[in-house]
């Protein structure tokens, strides 16, 4: 797996720096996962999707990191720890990875990828994946979520971690871009659109998926008035003990 920033191109796993055996991404594993553990309290938790079943490392209580956040760093780019938890939306573009054999061979690029299932999901489709994110310890999580539910030859060849920015400029060509409940902050929209067009190879698509708020039925109109062909659809989606309505929408660049 290669870990990089898309704004720098700063590669820090080059390609072929990690030999796809399972001793060498075990041995990995119990390092990265140690480090996690020494900033947060972690558990282990199964998530069962169209079958298949999910092993995720996560945050225990996600309240906690919200109660450490820095005001002064908030202030400044309203970072929140939306990564810490597995989310209903997750739960439903994960399923519809599972489920779209056109992902096979495709370049994806995930966006907001938080713990990795949508992208872990995408990556057992046979997509090539780039999961990206902001935050660099989500990305440490993400990564080590990858390890524990893809074989190495997969990890080796398919995966890809890389720290992400959409506010800046972002180069790479995909065919499909995913993102799961990203579209909470109205100032994000444009320059996740920008994005769009940057990364979008010709005759490529978005998958969105959203908790049917309004801010994200917002989202979806200005991506229409921008260009997009937008096509939504409703799916209930039931994720520990609760019955969820989520939005996929698929966005085409006209």
């Amino acid at each position: 797996m290669v870990r990089q920033d898309f704004r720098s191109a700063a590669t820090i796993f080059p390609p072929g720096a990690v030999p796809a055996s399972e001793d060498t991404y075990a041995s990995l594993l119990r390092e990265k996962r140690s480090r996690i553990a020494s900033r947060y309290d972690i558990i282990e938790k199964e998530v069962e999707v169209a079958g298949t079943l999910f092993s995720l490392i996560k945050v225990r209580d996600s309240n906690k990191l919200v109660d450490e956040i820095d005001p002064k760093v908030f202030a400044e780019d309203e970072r929140f720890p939306y990564w810490a938890d597995i989310w209903a939306s997750s739960i439903e573009l994960a399923r519809y990875c599972l489920g779209e054999t056109l992902l096979r061979g495709k370049r994806v690029l995930e966006l907001g990828c938080g713990l990795g299932l949508v992208g872990i999901a995408a990556a057992k489709a046979g997509a090539h994946v780039t999961m990206s994110d902001y935050e660099v310890d989500e990305l440490e999580f993400a990564w080590c979520n990858a390890v524990m539910n893809l074989p190495p030859q997969v990890l080796a060849s398919s995966v890809t971690v890389s720290n992400l920015d959409w506010r800046y400029a972002v180069s790479g060509m995909f065919d499909v871009v995913l993102a799961s409940d990203i579209v909470y902050e109205r100032t994000s929209f444009l320059p996740i659109i920008r994005l769009l067009r940057q990364v979008l190879a010709p005759r490529g698509l978005a998958i969105f998926t959203d908790p049917s708020r309004s801010v994200g039925e917002e989202f979806f109109k200005t991506a229409d008035l921008e260009g997009f062909a937008v096509k939504t659809r409703l799916h209930q989606v039931s994720f520990d003990g609760n019955t969820n309505r989520i939005v996929l929408a698929e966005l085409i660049p006209r």
